[in-house]
């Protein structure tokens, strides 16, 4: 079973309350937070703590904190000693976040908003050129290829370090070095792509929009 969050970060919280939230997170975290210069992304980065410590809740996985983070060569946080994979994504008004066990999970959200597609041919195969091409809806068909191949690279843990146009789309399977990520798309809003990927071929998702309220009273 594949545990994801959600919350809408659509409103912009009160100074007090932020200051809060802010104060309940370890001096690095608040750090990096703060670096950012847009309200919407200092919350999101917060928020996206918040989901991590409500997930290894729901795993009942004790001893973990936020300040026990480490991270690999490629950036991508972890916790020594247990077995919790983790990932976080976010775009527009939505922080998510995606865990399991005994797998590997990434997870991809985007805003689908309008683009000029051939600003964005680097990152796609031959094949997926010409399924564009002749789509009839070609906004969400790159979408769905977009974070496919996101989610499947944060799953593998090394991101874009893999380029997007070496990578193969096919019945919502890709393969990088070897191992067959699986994916899902997972519905919280007909305006988002969000694809949650995992190393394993059967399984379930639980989908929770996350009440940040409980951890603030």
């Amino acid at each position: 079973m594949i545990e994801l969050l959600y919350f809408n970060n659509k409103n912009k919280f009160q100074d007090e309350e932020f200051d809060h939230i802010l104060f309940l997170l370890p001096e690095q975290e608040r750090v990096k937070i703060l670096k950012y210069k847009q309200w919407k992304d200092q919350q999101a980065r917060a928020i996206g703590r918040f989901l991590v410590m409500d997930l290894l809740r729901r795993k009942n996985i004790s001893g973990k904190k936020i300040e026990n983070l480490s991270y690999t060569e490629y950036g991508k946080p972890f916790f020594e000693g247990v077995d919790f994979n983790f990932n976080i994504s976010h775009s527009g008004d939505y922080v998510v976040c995606a865990c399991g066990t005994n797998v590997k999970v990434g997870v991809d959200i985007e805003e689908m908003k309008d683009i000029n597609f051939e600003d964005f041919d680097s990152i796609l195969t031959k094949e997926e050129k010409y399924s564009l091409y002749i789509s009839k809806n070609k906004k969400a068909l790159f979408y769905k290829i977009w974070c496919t191949k996101e989610a499947a690279l944060k799953a593998d843990g090394r991101g874009l370090s893999v380029p997007l146009n070496q990578i193969n789309l096919i019945q919502e399977k890709v393969t990088i070095n070897n191992v067959i990520y699986h994916t899902q798309k997972i519905n919280i809003n007909p305006a988002y792509e969000l694809i949650v990927a995992s190393s394993n071929k059967d399984y379930d998702v639980s989908v929770h929009e996350f009440n940040l309220q409980n951890y603030l009273d």
